[in-house]
């Protein structure tokens, strides 16, 4: 029975890492879209995730829900380009670019013991992972502590059929959860309103020799990445958005501000009800 708790309430981040523990997955509000988490390690939770998802899901691998001072352990430098890897290796600098904000696909260290499910190999042949850092969301980052000091590594996919709209109403995570099986749903208490929506799809970067490139367009503009980043993104491959429901722009947030500060902005316009979007984290 899928068992529904707001963010606020005592202990719902261990009941949701314990339904983890206990092979199953967990629905959670991110920035843009329902997330679906589980245990990498737990091939029952991963394959009803891959099963739902159905399509072209099932050779696809996961992204890595987790911490910026873990992730920089996994990341393979060598195949970065110098001023990326330098942010990269960073978590201070990784977090005031990326943190609670978009995925980003990055080259792994060779030596790394992860499972096939969160493993990518690119057009070269490189393995990569891709990461969603959970630094800079106060309850997302909790449950990502909590998960890896029981050394749980948590995977996270869009909740949704694959190449399908991603699902952003409050309703749809409710109606649709229960019916995937889901153990646990987990949900701002602000929230809780029947037209609650999210601003919809997600943006990934990628790192790679040649910089940063944009793989997939999302709800954030290109343009304020850059701003944040300090790097300018190569978007010509990148891939359209599954949900058109809204896209931030630099028009919208505050000009001449610091990266981190812009970063931030940002973070707060998509999760702070802006436009009768609901705040999600």
């Amino acid at each position: 029975m899928l068992k529904i708790e707001t963010t606020g309430e005592g202990g719902s981040i261990e009941r949701a890492v314990e339904s983890l523990r206990d092979n199953r997955t967990v629905l959670v509000p991110g920035p843009a879209v329902w997330g679906w988490v589980a245990d990498a390690a737990s091939e029952k939770a991963t394959s009803e995730m891959i099963n739902y998802k159905g399509g072209a899901r099932r050779k696809q691998p996961f992204a890595i829900l987790t911490l910026a001072e873990n992730a920089i352990k996994l990341f393979n430098y060598h195949g970065v380009k110098p001023c990326v890897a330098d942010i990269l290796s960073d978590p201070k600098e990784l977090v005031s670019r990326a943190g609670g904000l978009n995925f980003i696909r990055v080259p792994v260290k060779k030596d790394v013991n992860l499972p096939s499910s969160v493993l990518h190999k690119d057009n070269d042949g490189n393995w990569k992972i891709q990461v969603f850092l959970a630094d800079g969301s106060p309850w997302l980052e909790e449950q990502a502590r909590l998960a890896e000091q029981q050394k749980i590594m948590q995977v996270i996919t869009s909740f949704n059929f694959h190449g399908k709209p991603e699902r952003v109403w409050l309703w749809e995570g409710v109606l649709y959860g229960a019916l995937a099986g889901a153990g646990k749903i987990l949900i701002n208490k602000d929230a809780l309103r029947p037209r609650s929506k999210f601003w919809g799809s997600y943006t990934i970067l990628e790192a790679g020799e040649g910089g940063l490139s944009l793989k997939r367009n999302g709800n954030i503009s290109v343009d304020i990445l850059e701003k944040i980043w300090g790097l300018p993104i190569e978007k010509t491959h990148a891939k359209s958005r599954n949900y058109f429901g809204g896209q931030l722009t630099s028009r919208e947030l505050t000009p001449n501000i610091s990266r981190d500060t812009l970063r931030i902005e940002a973070l707060n316009k998509i999760v702070s009800g802006g436009n009768k979007r609901v705040a999600v984290i």
